[in-house]
C-alpha cells in the first residue's frame, strides 16, 4: 500500500516525503508546483503533477495505485496575502480539503493526516497553548485552516475517514546536506530574512517592536526544525493505522525564542555581525506565540531531535549558502543521449531535441550542484584560487538502469563574494547536460581571488 502526501513538493512536504521513504513507505506525490519545486522531489518518488481540486486528477491517481493514507501539506499559508485575498484562501484550501475527501470517499481510503497551523488559536489567552484552548482566528489563513479541520470532523462522523490535524507555528531549517530546503519567491520567515543579510541579499533585518512585554522587549514564537515536522507526521500515520480515533495535537517547543536570540544565534553560525534596523510594531503581533506538545508526546512519543536553535538555523544556513537562489540557480540544458531513456524536464531545464535520458532530472541537478560544491569544500578554504580550478565528482549510486555517472565543475568568475562555475554531466558515453551554478562565499570579509592575473 502507498501513502499519497499532497503538496509533496512544497518545504515540509518535501521534507516529509524523504523522511517517510526513509522508512520504507512507498510514497505518491501529487503537487500542482504553484509554490512547490519539481527539484525538491526525491528522485524516486512517483509524481502527478495536478490539482487536488480537480476530482479526475485525484481518480486517476486513486485508481492507479493503492493508497491506504493521505498526507494533506496542499494549502496556501501566507498571513497577510490571505487578508488580501480571502475568496483565494477560502477557495485554495477549504475546497482542496472537500474535494480531496470526497475522492477518499469514492475510493475507500480512511486515514488522512492533516498539515494545520497554531493560527486558528488567534490571540492566545495563555501560554503555552494547548489543544483544548479557545479557537479564534484573527486572519483568513487560520480561519480557512479550523474550516478544514471542522470539514474532517464532520466527514468522519459520516464517512469514516480518521484524522490526525497537527498544529504548529513556525516550520525551520533543511536537510542537513543542504540538498532541500526553503525557497519561497516572497520570502516572510525570520529566519530565511535574517540569513539573507550575511549572504549580501538584504542591508538589514528590521525588527519590529522591541518594547513588549518580554525577556528582551521582542516577540517570542516557536521554531521547529522541519525534520521533527516531518517526524510528527510519520508519528500520526502510525498512530491512525494502529486504531487511533480522530484527534488533534500541538507541535511545539514549549519555550519558543525571541527576536533578538534569534539574530545572535544567526550571528554565532555564521560568524557574522547582521545589521539590524528597529522598527515599530506591528498591528495583530501578540508578545508570546507558543504551543505546548506535550500531548503529541504522550500519545504519538514525538520527541524533537533537533530543538537547539543554533542547529536550525545551521541547517538553513548550509541550505541557503549552496542555494543563494533557491532552485532557480542551477540552469541546465539537456542534451541528445542514448535512444530509451526517459525522464520529466523541470522548469529550471531548457529541452533539448531528440531522445532523453539518462536519469531524473532532479538527480541530474543534484549531482552537478555537488560537483560545484565539492569544487568550494576541497579548494577554495585557501585565501587564493584561480578562475579555472576544475574537480571531477563520480556518482555510483545506482540509476534506473545501472550507469556511472559523472559531473564536472570548473569556477569560471569571481565576483566579489559570488563564485560562477560551469559544470557539466556526463553518463558512461557521453555529455548529458550543461549549465551553470552560483554559489556564494560568506565566511570572510572579502574573497582574495588571483582572477586579476588572469586578465
Amino acid at each position: 500500500m502507498s501513502v499519497l502526501i499532497c503538496g509533496g513538493a512544497g518545504y515540509i512536504g518535501s521534507h516529509a516525503v524523504r523522511r517517510f521513504i526513509a522508512n520504507g513507505e512507498d510514497v505518491i506525490v501529487v503537487d500542482n508546483l504553484e509554490t512547490g519545486h519539481r527539484e525538491a522531489l526525491d528522485p524516486g518518488v512517483k509524481f502527478y503533477e495536478g490539482d487536488i481540486r480537480n476530482a479526475a486528477v485525484l481518480d486517476k491517481i486513486f485508481e492507479e495505485n493503492e493508497i491506504d493514507a493521505v498526507i494533506h501539506f496542499a494549502a496556501y499559508s501566507l498571513v497577510g496575502e490571505s487578508v488580501a485575498r480571502p475568496l483565494k484562501y477560502f477557495n485554495n484550501n477549504v475546497g482542496g480539503m472537500q474535494s480531496l475527501l470526497e475522492a477518499m470517499v469514492r475510493h475507500n481510503v480512511d486515514k488522512i493526516v492533516f498539515s494545520s497551523t497554531a493560527a486558528v488559536y488567534g490571540e492566545p489567552k495563555k501560554i503555552p497553548i494547548e489543544e483544548n484552548d479557545p479557537t479564534q482566528p484573527t486572519n483568513p489563513y487560520g480561519e480557512t485552516k479550523l474550516a478544514m479541520e471542522k470539514m474532517m470532523r464532520w466527514v468522519d462522523g459520516a464517512d469514516g475517514i480518521r484524522f490526525v490535524s497537527l498544529r504548529y507555528f513556525n516550520a525551520a531549517g533543511a536537510m542537513p546536506d543542504g540538498s532541500i530546503g526553503e525557497a519561497h519567491m516572497h520570502e516572510t520567515h525570520l529566519i530565511p530574512l535574517i540569513l539573507q543579510v550575511p549572504l549580501g541579499k538584504r542591508e538589514a533585518i528590521t525588527i519590529f517592536g522591541t518594547d513588549y512585554p518580554t525577556k528582551d522587549g521582542t516577540c517570542i514564537r516557536d521554531y521547529i526544525h522541519v525534520l521533527d515536522l516531518a517526524d510528527a507526521h510519520l508519528r500520526a500515520l502510525s498512530y491512525l493505522r494502529a486504531g487511533g480515533a480522530s484527534d488533534i495535537f500541538n507541535l511545539g517547543s514549549g519555550t519558543g525564542f525571541s527576536v533578538k536570540e534569534m539574530i545572535a544565534a544567526a550571528e554565532k553560525v555564521t560568524g557574522q555581525s547582521i545589521n539590524v534596523k528597529l522598527g515599530n510594531r506591528r498591528a495583530g503581533d501578540p508578545a508570546v506565540l507558543v504551543a505546548s506538545s506535550a500531548k503529541a508526546r504522550r500519545e504519538l512519543g514525538w520527541t524533537p531531535k533537533f530543538d537547539d536553535v543554533e542547529k536550525i538555523i545551521a541547517d538553513a544556513w548550509t541550505w541557503h549558502c549552496a542555494h543563494p537562489n533557491g532552485y532557480v540557480g542551477l540552469k541546465v540544458g539537456l542534451r541528445n543521449s542514448v535512444e530509451g531513456r526517459s525522464t520529466e524536464a523541470t522548469s529550471a531545464v531548457a529541452m533539448g531535441s531528440g531522445s532523453l535520458n539518462v536519469l531524473s532530472t532532479p538527480s541530474m541537478l543534484a549531482l552537478m550542484e555537488r560537483a560545484a560544491n565539492e569544487l568550494v569544500n576541497r579548494h577554495l578554504p585557501l585565501e587564493q584560487t584561480s578562475v579555472g580550478t576544475s574537480l571531477n565528482v563520480e556518482h555510483k549510486a545506482a540509476t534506473p538502469i545501472g550507469l556511472t555517472l559523472r559531473a564536472e565543475a570548473e569556477l569560471i568568475a569571481i565576483d566579489g563574494r559570488k563564485l560562477t562555475f560551469k559544470v557539466r554531466a556526463f553518463d558512461e558515453r557521453e555529455e548529458i547536460g550543461a549549465g551553470t551554478h552560483e554559489r556564494f562565499i560568506v565566511n570572510r570579509k572579502k574573497f582574495q581571488t588571483k582572477a586579476d592575473d588572469k586578465k
